[in-house]
């Protein structure tokens, strides 16, 4: 089962708040377990963090191995 991110978590990984370690830790596991992944909303707000630009956010999903999935249905 993938794990969904929201923009909160990543904002806090990036700025090294105190809980960036547990943070770092739990999204380890979690990818291990499954995967993970990042909606529309979360990528766009994400692009509003200070010094953030589009190749920022999208080669930390690379290098991490998020995916992104910007398909957003009644479903979802």
């Amino acid at each position: 089962m993938r794990t969904a991110l929201d923009t909160n978590v990543l904002s806090a990984l990036w700025s090294g708040e105190p809980s960036a370690r547990e943070i770092e830790s739990a999204l380890f596991k979690a990818r291990g377990e499954g995967g993970l992944v990042m909606s529309a909303p979360v990528y766009c707000e994400l692009l509003a963090y200070p010094s953030a630009t589009r190749h920022f956010v999208q080669q930390f999903c690379r290098e991490t191995g998020i995916f992104l999935d910007f398909l957003l249905d009644e479903q979802v």
